[in-house]
């Protein structure tokens, strides 16, 4: 291969590598090739991290998946846009991500069920579907022990986790039973 070659493949590697991240939401007018890795590093991709499509402010993430979601992933956060209706709120329902199988011993490490909301909304009902008297519950949220913010594209979102009884996030014994249903309210702050 020519040097002429070369540097034509360099170059069209370049363009691929700045249309990704224009992609993914990043703004990268002005910025010179030299500046591309401090532009990746400043992506924040959590374990399990989809390609979905950019978010705004106006976004959750959740590993949830709505019930009727045939292709849910448990690895996939997934952005729902905020649409607020008339009493300014926004009420999601969601399934809970599917435990891992398990290994030695039967034990099931849970996934843990994560929400991502902007730091402009705030939760204020978190309720549990019980599937026997087909009502909702108030359930208790935490901060996410693992991360409490996270930032996507410029936005922070501050990220919580259902409060399990037993207060384990790893192989909690009221989280391994399928499937869990999940009412999340949230309103603008």
């Amino acid at each position: 291969m020519k040097l002429i070659d070369n540097l034509n493949a360099i170059n069209t590697c370049k363009e691929d590598i700045r249309t990704a991240l224009i992609d993914k939401g990043v703004d990268m007018d002005g910025v010179e090739f030299s500046g591309y890795a401090e532009k990746i590093a400043s992506l924040q991709f959590e374990s399990g991290d989809g390609g979905s499509t950019a978010p705004s402010a106006d976004y959750i993430y959740t590993n949830g998946y709505r019930e009727d979601d045939a292709a849910h992933e448990i690895i996939f956060f997934v952005p729902y846009e905020i649409e607020l209706d008339s009493n300014n709120q926004f009420v999601i329902e969601l399934m809970c991500p599917e435990e891992i199988p398990s290994y030695e011993g039967g034990t099931y490490y849970d996934v843990i069920f994560a929400m991502e909301i902007p730091e402009t909304y705030d939760i204020t009902k978190f309720e549990l579907y019980d599937f026997g008297t087909t009502d909702y519950y108030v359930k208790e949220y935490k901060v996410n022990p693992r991360y409490s913010t996270v930032v996507r594209n410029g936005v922070t979102y501050n990220s919580y986790v259902r409060k399990v009884w037993d207060n384990k996030d790893i192989a909690s014994e009221d989280v391994q039973y399928e499937p869990l249903k999940y009412k999340i309210t949230i309103e603008k702050k």
